[in-house]
Order: structure tokens, then sequence, then C-alpha cells
């Protein structure tokens, strides 16, 4: 499907929930949810320009989806992007001032093609992931792990004993 102006906010789980299915949008606002966007299993995410701010995680996709970022302002989530075993094309887009220094954050075999004009901020990986363009793994995940206070961890990640 196709939706343009699409608004979701302070939704408790998803402000955008994709299950085996595939969806274009442009000019979002997704803000104040626990996701703004969670894409799961083989479905497939445009979204061209807006904003995705105030979230546990801003932009999350994994089990083999496909995602399609442009001109997107990612900004003052927990985590900003994270691809777990996602592919992503991703080009005009900045993920910033996240709070848990994961402005993007890409695991399990994710492959992400930063095409051009990105600041993705802190690019963390954990040495499954392919990446290339502008923008690329500059820290590994054991590198970024005493930056984020262990209440602030969430997701895919293993905490502290």
């Amino acid at each position: 499907g196709w939706v343009e102006n699409l608004t979701a906010r302070g939704n408790p789980f998803a402000g955008l929930f994709l299950f085996a299915s595939s969806l274009e949008a442009q000019n979002v606002d997704l803000a104040a949810n626990s996701y703004g966007a969670l894409v799961e299993l083989n479905s497939s995410l445009a979204l061209d320009y807006g904003n995705v701010a105030d979230n546990v995680y801003g932009v999350f996709a994994d089990q083999d989806t496909q995602v399609s970022l442009v001109g997107l302002d990612i900004h003052d989530n927990m985590i900003g992007l994270a691809l777990d075993g996602a592919s992503a094309w991703i080009t005009g887009c900045g993920s910033h001032d996240n709070s848990t220094s994961l402005d993007t954050y890409l695991t399990f075999g994710a492959r992400a093609d930063f095409a051009s004009g990105n600041d993705m901020g802190n690019v963390v990986c954990d040495g499954t992931c392919l990446t290339r363009g502008d923008a690329g793994c500059g820290f590994s995940f054991t590198d970024a792990m005493p930056a984020i206070p262990e209440r602030q961890r969430v997701g895919p990640f293993p905490r502290e004993p």
C-alpha cells in the first residue's frame, strides 16, 4: 500500500507495525511510541521524508525485511535505526542525538547501503554485517557497550552479569 502524510504518535507498542506485508509512506511523523516503525518477517517498508523521534526504537527491522529510507530525520530515540538480519537502502538521512549512543545499530548479518547524503551518527555493528557507501561500521558492539547505562539497555544485546 501507499500512504501520504502518515502520523503515528503516543502508541504504547508501535506507531507503524508491518508483519509479512509492505508499505510505502511519504511525509511521516512517528513519535512517542515504543517503536516508531517495527518491520518484521519478510516485510518491505519505504519511508520518504519526515521525522522519527522520541521513541524507544526509531526504526527497527528484522527477519529478512527490506527497508528503504529517504530524507528521514531519526533523533532523540533510545536507539535510532536498528537492523537485525534486515537489508536497508538509505539516502539523505540523519540519525543523531539518540540517548544510548546507538544512532545506527546493525546485527546478525544486516546489510546497509548508505547511498549518499547521510549522517548516521554512531554506527555500531556486531561483526556480521555488510555496509557500503558514505557511512560504515565505526564502532564494534563491545566498544559501544560502556557508553550504554545498564538501565537503558533494551533489545537484542547481552546484559552485563
